[in-house]
């Protein structure tokens, strides 16, 4: 698939707007069946003058036709029957009137539970399209959670990874350190490796007490310290104050070596946690020394 996936908030602000129109023709409808219902009122108001008017005219002709029947012996008889005919016609043209106003509103009945049915409909769909709405945010709530938490294990893994690999390079870089004083030592004073001293670190800071400790005689004194002084020269600088700076480097990167190496005080939960990730049997020879410390060696651990 190309193309940069959709804002779920440009799906929620489309909803929003198909719920606004929605709104709106619903309050359209509501209007127009307002003045629908008004309409109808007039009709049945004007229906019932017109049937009213029918029944005055039913009792007038019924009354005529008494009056003809009483006169019917009267020369004015032939008037009689005419003014009925007359009455008989405006009945028929107000029954014509009255049918087709029953026409018009049975007409405006079948409108109005069209116009209902349409409210109905919009209605169900604003309500869907609310609903749906509401779902999407909260799956964008829910989304947006689980992002900032997996932002926060990333950047809690990051620092460590971090840390880890500024460790590594202090590792290797004071292990460098503490091998070329070695070898320094060995080729100014090898005497230093002849005492017992095979494994203690030798550092450049004491070599010169160390060549009028180890070296019994002075013709012994004077050659060590010309080959100090010699490589300082030839290997190192002719500076002083660059041999200096040098040899203060080299003591600063073995301490931060022997910092990182042999860490103190201990963060016992930061040790609870690499024991976990091992093995079942290690895990629990892991968790057994670190009781033992702390009953033996409490001021090894970080007091939290």
């Amino acid at each position: 698939m190309s193309g940069r996936a959709r804002d779920p908030n440009d799906d929620i602000e489309e909803l929003r707007q198909k719920v606004r129109n929605n709104e709106i023709k619903i309050a359209e409808l509501e209007q127009q069946l307002q003045k629908a219902d008004e309409k109808t009122k007039e009709l049945e108001d004007e229906k019932k003058a017109l049937e009213k008017e029918v029944d005055e005219h039913k009792k007038k002709i019924k009354w005529l036709e008494d009056e003809v029947r009483y006169f019917s012996t009267k020369p004015a008889i032939t008037n009689l029957r005419g003014e009925i005919e007359e009455k008989n016609t405006q009945i028929v043209s107000i029954q014509h009137t009255l049918n087709a106003f029953m026409c018009q509103m049975a007409e405006k009945d079948k409108r109005l539970d069209t116009m209902e049915k349409m409210v109905q409909k919009y209605m169900a769909e604003t309500d869907e399209l609310k609903t749906s709405r509401n779902r999407m945010e909260e799956d964008i709530k829910y989304f947006t959670k689980k992002s900032q938490e997996k932002e926060e294990d990333l950047n809690k893994y990051m620092a460590k990874t971090d840390k880890l690999e500024k460790s590594q390079k202090l590792l290797y870089i004071g292990q460098l350190c503490a091998k070329a004083m070695e070898a320094m030592y060995r080729e100014v004073l090898p005497v230093y490796f002849e005492r017992g001293n095979d494994y203690k670190q030798p550092h450049l800071r004491d070599i010169d007490a160390k060549i009028k400790q180890l070296c019994e005689t002075g013709d012994a004194q004077r050659a060590a310290q010309r080959r100090w002084e010699k490589l300082q020269t030839e290997k190192i600088d002719p500076d002083e104050n660059n041999v200096k700076k040098l040899v203060d480097f080299m003591e600063e990167m073995l301490a931060e070596r022997n910092e990182v190496a042999h860490p103190c005080p201990l963060n016992e939960k930061e040790l609870k946690d690499i024991a976990s990730k091992l093995p079942g049997q290690k895990q629990q020879l892991v968790e057994k020394v670190i009781q033992i410390s702390k009953e033996m060696m409490p001021t090894i651990f970080l007091a939290f």
